[in-house]
């Protein structure tokens, strides 16, 4: 989900990446609430070999994602999105699980 969010940001600025940004996250989980709170942080290269880095730093639950989702791109002021839509711990927690390495 953050991926998602992070390729659309990129794309709303013009800038195409190579392939999706590859995500890891640092999440504490709390299993009592369903929630989560941390940072997913993403990484890409744009088609120009310019750096892409998205970090998302706050909490998850089932029904939202609070917290920014701040793109930077080399050479680029940072692109701050203060709410990502459709988003819930199950997306994200989901969606970093795939997408990182064993």
């Amino acid at each position: 989900m953050i991926s998602r969010a992070a390729a659309k940001a990129a794309e709303q600025a013009g800038v195409e990446l190579v392939s999706p940004p590859d995500c890891t996250s640092n999440l504490t989980l709390n299993v009592a609430e369903g929630s989560a709170k941390g940072d997913v942080m993403c990484v890409a290269l744009t088609t120009d070999r310019k750096a892409f880095k998205a970090t998302f730093m706050g909490s998850l639950s089932s029904t939202e994602c609070k917290g920014p989702l701040t793109i930077n791109i080399e050479d680029r002021e940072p692109i701050v999105i203060n709410s990502i839509r459709d988003c819930s711990i199950a997306l994200v927690v989901g969606g970093a699980a795939e997408s990182s390495s064993s």
